[in-house]
This record gives structure tokens, C-alpha cells and sequence, in this order.
């Protein structure tokens, strides 16, 4: 016997215990279910939520909107997982930016504008993640390089073909990844 009986028991009591209260962590990769398919990861909170305006600027409003806010609406409606960073203008009038770029594609998105402030805290330094919803336009919109708004690794100036329509921020790409997956289905 490899086991004496004090240790067959510690271990089957551990076992049963810990299943049933769930001791450890739960793993970031992806875990099978019993029926063979693939359980997503725990969806988390977004640390922030902006959404387009009815004039040309934005509004934070509560995370506890994020998944009925970019859950899509309609078939034109599309999510992306991005980059997301908290830029603010260098022209007298100042203005507030959350701008997003696709982590596996081209489009870079944004909310803000010239002169519209909408921050209700001090937002993130740096690269966050985060899940844009958008709508592919046929015309392209442009920020202008003189603005200074860009990611910190490129040029200033943006460019897309999509009119952004929500912004929820994540601390981690993996918060963000398994916001997509729970709102894109």
C-alpha cells in the first residue's frame, strides 16, 4: 500500500472539502466542463464605463450598465477587445480623451472631443485593456495630429472608420477577453 491510512484520509478529506468549498484559486486558463465543452473565464467588472453623448462629447456612466451597455443590438452593432489609454488635449480649450485600439486588427476608436471633459476620477496611466462597441461607418473620422492625442508608442492623430459607441475599461486583458466572450455570445 503506497499510503498509510492517516494519509488516504487527510487526502480524501481534502478532496471532498476542498471541492465542496471550493479551496485554491480558479485557473486563468480555459477549463473543460463535464460535458466536454470549454467553461469561459470569470467575468470581472470593468474599473470604468464611457459611453457617446448626444452633442459630440461623453459621459462615464456606472460599470453596472457594462454588459447591457455593449451587449449588441442590432447586426450592425460590433465588439472589439482593445488597448485603452486616458489622453488629454495640448490646444488651449483642452478636451478629454479614451481612446482604444484593436489588439488583432486595424481600427482605432475614441471617445471625447475638443473642450469636453467627462473624467469624474483620475483615469489609469498607461496601457489598460478594455471592449469598444462600434459601428462601421463608410466615411473615415480623423483626430488631428495638433490635438496630441495618440497612444504613447505612435504618432499623434487617429483615424477610423467606426463611430464608437461605449468603452469599458479593464485593468487586465484577461478581464477584458472574458467580458468579450460573455457579451458577444
Amino acid at each position: 500500500m503506497w499510503m498509510n491510512s492517516k494519509a488516504r484520509f487527510s487526502l480524501v478529506a481534502c478532496l471532498a472539502v476542498g471541492g465542496a468549498v471550493g479551496c485554491g484559486t480558479r485557473s486563468q486558463i480555459l477549463e473543460r466542463d463535464p460535458t466536454g465543452g470549454v467553461l469561459p473565464p470569470e467575468m470581472v467588472d470593468p474599473i470604468g464605463l464611457y459611453v457617446e453623448a448626444d452633442d459630440i462629447c461623453a459621459q462615464e456612466v456606472s460599470v453596472d450598465l457594462a454588459e447591457e451597455t455593449l451587449t449588441p443590438g442590432s447586426p450592425s452593432d460590433n465588439l472589439a477587445v482593445t488597448e485603452v489609454a486616458f489622453v488629454e488635449e495640448c490646444t488651449d480649450a483642452g478636451g478629454q480623451y479614451v481612446i482604444a485600439r484593436e489588439l488583432d486588427g486595424f481600427r482605432e476608436f475614441w471617445l471625447g472631443a475638443h473642450a469636453c471633459y467627462f473624467w469624474s476620477s483620475t483615469p489609469p496611466t498607461g496601457i489598460v485593456f478594455g471592449v469598444v462597441k462600434y459601428r462601421q461607418t463608410a466615411g473615415l473620422n480623423n483626430v488631428a495630429p495638433e490635438t496630441c492625442i495618440g497612444f504613447p508608442d505612435e504618432p499623434a492623430g487617429l483615424s477610423t472608420d467606426a463611430q464608437t459607441q461605449a468603452i469599458a475599461v479593464f485593468e487586465t486583458l484577461e478581464g477584458a477577453q472574458a467580458f468579450y466572450e460573455t457579451v458577444a455570445q
